[in-house]
């Protein structure tokens, strides 16, 4: 499922709610800053994308054991990839 809360910062669309208490599957949300802290799901990744001098940087954070592991695996494929150019130096995960 995918979401933007873009438009409704004020209160989610049922779905939304519905996809948070689902506990399985993959709830892609932009603007996720408007989902209440306590309605979060135990496990999530936080990917964030911002504009910097060459391009756009990306940071993934992981939230519980799981999301830990996965963005381990998302971290040795983008580094053995060879599509990340010079930038390994980065903190690009954490």
């Amino acid at each position: 499922m995918h979401c933007d809360l873009y438009r409704c910062p004020a209160s989610l669309p049922d779905e939304v709610w519905d996809a948070l208490d689902a506990d399985a599957g993959i709830c892609i949300v932009e603007w996720a800053q408007y989902i209440p802290e306590a309605a979060l799901p135990k496990e999530f990744l936080d990917i964030r994308l911002e504009s910097c001098e060459k391009g756009r940087f990306l940071t993934v954070m992981a939230h519980g054991q799981a999301s830990q592991a996965l963005a381990q695996e998302l971290h040795t494929a983008w580094t053995t990839s060879g599509r990340h150019g010079s930038r390994t130096d980065l903190p690009l995960f954490s």
